[in-house]
């Protein structure tokens, strides 16, 4: 009986101990702290709370990696004139990095005949393709992309090409983006 006692006595103790909380105290008057504190060295050698007055600052670890600077994306430009031929506007590449496309504008001028279809090639997902006809006193088609249309790959680059127009006194194609 006295061990069963004493067994469960021991037991309660532990239930207790396990679920207590330890206090620290702290360098402002009657204030201490729950749970874990992180503890710093002083100058003898010493270790006490590391916000007290004397500690030494904490250790830090310097991994060995290479410093890395975060790159920005290069802007990228494409452009091109002609008038009654077809007209193609092309990102060069860049190596390693992927383009984008963020946007394009394209203006006719003279004449009433189809400069479209107008393609975007190279994008990730297919061709865009649009309708546009040039006018007697000019025409703009502009288009932004948001988020930025990337290429189908590395390797790929990104071209707008119009359909000749054998009216048109000019036709420009400017097209921008980002190499990342």
């Amino acid at each position: 009986m006295r061990a069963r006692l004493l067994a469960v006595a021991l037991a309660c103790l532990w239930s207790l101990a396990a679920h207590a909380e330890i206090s620290f105290p702290t360098f402002a008057p009657n204030i201490n702290a729950q749970g874990s504190v992180i503890m710093c060295a002083t100058p003898n050698g010493v270790y006490q709370p590391c916000n007290a007055p004397g500690s030494l600052p904490l250790p830090f670890v310097l991994l060995n990696a290479p410093f890395v600077i975060p790159q920005q994306p290069q802007v990228v430009t494409a452009i091109a004139t002609g008038a009654t031929g077809a007209v193609t506007a092309t990102f060069a590449l860049v190596p390693n990095k992927t383009l984008y496309l963020c946007g394009f504008d394209i203006s006719a001028l003279g004449g009433t005949a189809a400069i479209g279809p107008i393609t975007v090639t190279g994008l990730l997902g297919g061709t865009f393709t649009y309708q546009f006809t040039s006018t007697a006193g000019g025409v703009t088609l502009n288009r932004s992309f948001s988020p930025c249309v990337p290429a189908a790959s590395q390797t790929t680059a990104i071209a707008i090409v119009t359909t000749a127009d054998g009216t048109a006194s000019a036709v420009d194609v400017n097209a921008w983006g980002t190499a990342q």
